[in-house]
């Protein structure tokens, strides 16, 4: 069977797996599972649900769940041509294994850096005959057994675990009917997601579950078996939308919209309905985890950390040492394979007595240079800040100085390579500095909010570059402005996105969105550009924070999610945490 088959239905077979009763779960959980253990697994959790289902209401089901079976024996008789087998193997030799790997998730196969190319190689046009039928046999048995799970879906003569159990089956059937090109089944899934969201019976469930009242007595186990299953069916659809490197913006994935007087929940990441399912698994809260150091390599101690995120969805994270003589540059891909690590050589000053840079920010452009803002001392005391870039092999490129002995504050780089700097020049108020990549100084602009910078970035609407900088002031209350600045310097506007207790505040990567991080509270609010709340998610931040490290060890990412250093508890050792 090809490897990229047995990687989706690992990424899928959670929704019928009870991680408690079966040893084969807790293999798969770990990854060391053959192709056969594997089918032998589902075909023993399938037999096991039509053994407990009967009736003429359940025609509809117990078809959909005969005929997904059917399309797995096709889907097994799948075979890898040589040439995908080679690609494989030499994936997996340069491959990493994640720290956290869970049944469900594809995790717990992907030793990868793509899997993309292998559902290329899924196409008829590049296997032989007997492969090609069994593809087509397969993708029409999980056609049929969709369309039998959407019919028992509909029929509301079902009980709710029944028509749950069918929603279960069309998500599966829908993922392995598109095997060969998934990203065709990202959008049927999100709309299985809607339809499932909006049962009343979920949206109650839910309800009592968060109230905590008095009818949160009654009924607990099958309420909960509700919140469950409606929580890892939205986990596999992210996974899935993970495999094929789809950018999905997690602000506008479905949610259970609870009417106007309250609000919306996300049963893809927010803890209040994950706790039902962390009972068995600890760490589900967790998207996605791994190690900062791998097996073998050299541990260090560092002071400050900084990760930001390039246009490959890759976390970029610079760490120093205590005396800001060392700098580690790590850059992992999103399933946490390590793809460099290397230590940065900054540039020799040519002045005496200059001391080593201390980092104060980083960036990324296009093409994914690595951009640092840095601050020198000399023996006198005095400082200056430079930009030092570093190509996307971590090899130094060039160093420039801020001009007018400008101390900077924060960088970030335009898609028509300007670098611009938030910088603030003696007593006046900060501006913004732009310069080319050789240093050129191009344009300042002073700021027109007071109050201390947050975070700034820079967009391209129809073709207009921008920068937006992103304000914390007090006021009467706090609040955030944004100021927006374009390449000639003028300030079009300003506009107001958020008040109440600012901590962590943040650009979503190359967009106005704005998503706001409250350690307190253990909330994430996502913010449009007008101020409304999009979405207001309930996290284990506290649980993760190490509050000894500065601010910018964690970042929110172009999908709306949070990825973090955090320390393993159990071990005390650094990993990378995406919630």
């Amino acid at each position: 069977m090809s490897s990229f088959i047995a990687s989706i239905l690992k990424a899928t077979v959670g929704l019928l797996v009870n991680k408690g009763r079966n040893v084969a779960a807790e293999k798969l959980k770990e990854g060391d599972v053959t192709n056969e253990q594997l089918r032998n697994l589902i075909v023993s959790e399938i037999d096991d649900v039509q053994s407990k289902l009967e009736g003429i209401a359940r025609k509809d089901l117990l078809a959909s769940i005969s005929i997904f079976k059917e399309g797995l024996v096709y889907l097994y008789k799948v075979k890898p041509n040589e040439q995908d087998g080679r690609k494989m193997q030499q994936r997996e030799e340069r491959a990493t294994t994640p720290l956290k790997q869970e049944v469900g998730s594809p995790e717990a196969s992907i030793k990868t850096v793509s899997l993309v190319e292998e559902m290329r190689s899924l196409q008829l046009t590049d296997r032989d005959n007997s492969s090609a039928r069994a593809l087509n046999d397969a993708k029409d048995r999980f056609k049929q057994a969709r369309e039998k799970a959407t019919e028992a879906f509909y029929n509301e003569a079902l009980s709710t675990s029944d028509r749950i159990l069918a929603m279960q089956y069309r998500i599966m059937a829908t993922i392995l009917e598109k095997v060969d090109c998934l990203t065709h089944a990202l959008a049927p899934c999100s709309l299985c997601l809607e339809e499932l969201h909006s049962m009343p019976v979920v949206k109650k469930s839910i309800d009592v579950h968060l109230q905590q009242g008095f009818m949160s007595m009654f009924n607990k186990i099958e309420r909960e078996d509700t919140i469950r299953s409606g929580c890892r069916m939205n986990r596999v659809i992210f996974h899935i939308t993970e495999i094929v490197e789809e950018d999905t913006d997690i602000s506008l994935w479905p949610c259970v919209d609870l009417g106007k007087l309250k609000y919306k929940v996300d049963l893809l990441r927010d803890v209040r309905v994950t706790e039902t399912i962390e009972k068995e698994d600890p760490e589900y809260f967790l998207l996605k985890a791994w190690p900062f150091f791998r097996e073998g390599e050299e541990t260090m101690m560092f002071k400050d950390w900084f990760i930001t995120t390039n246009t490959k969805r890759q976390l970029i994270i610079v760490a120093t040492d205590s005396s800001s003589e060392c700098t580690l540059l790590k850059v992992f891909d999103g399933n946490g394979n390590l793809l460099q690590s290397r230590h940065l050589k900054h540039p020799v000053t040519g002045r005496n007595g200059v001391s080593s840079p201390v980092i104060r920010d980083i960036a990324s452009d296009r093409v994914n240079n690595v951009f640092l803002l840095v601050h020198r001392r000399d023996l006198q005391g005095d400082s200056r800040s430079a930009v030092t870039m570093f190509d996307h092999h971590a090899n130094f490129q060039h160093e420039f100085d801020l001009k007018e002995g400008a101390r900077g504050s924060r960088v970030t780089v335009s898609d028509d390579n300007k670098v611009f700097v938030i910088a603030k020049v003696e007593e006046e108020k900060d501006c913004v500095q732009v310069y080319n990549f050789n240093g050129v100084l191009l344009n300042s602009v002073e700021k027109k909010t007071l109050g201390t910078v947050m975070d700034m970035t820079s967009i391209d609407p129809e073709g207009e570059n921008k920068i937006l900088v992103l304000s914390s002031c007090l006021d009467f209350d706090f609040l955030c402005y944004v100021d927006q600045f374009s390449e000639q310097g003028n300030v079009p506007s300003e506009y107001y996105v958020v008040s109440g207790l600012i901590s962590h505040i943040y650009f979503l990567n190359k967009t106005e969105q704005v998503a706001r991080l409250d350690f307190l509270q253990d909330k994430l609010w996502l913010y449009n550009k007008n101020g409304e709340v999009v979405r207001e998610i309930k996290l284990k931040l506290s649980a993760l924070r190490d509050f000894l490290t500065n601010a910018e060890t964690l970042t929110v990412t172009t999908q709306g999610l949070v990825a973090m250093l955090a320390t393993e508890k159990r071990t005390g050792k650094r990993m990378i945490v995406i919630l």
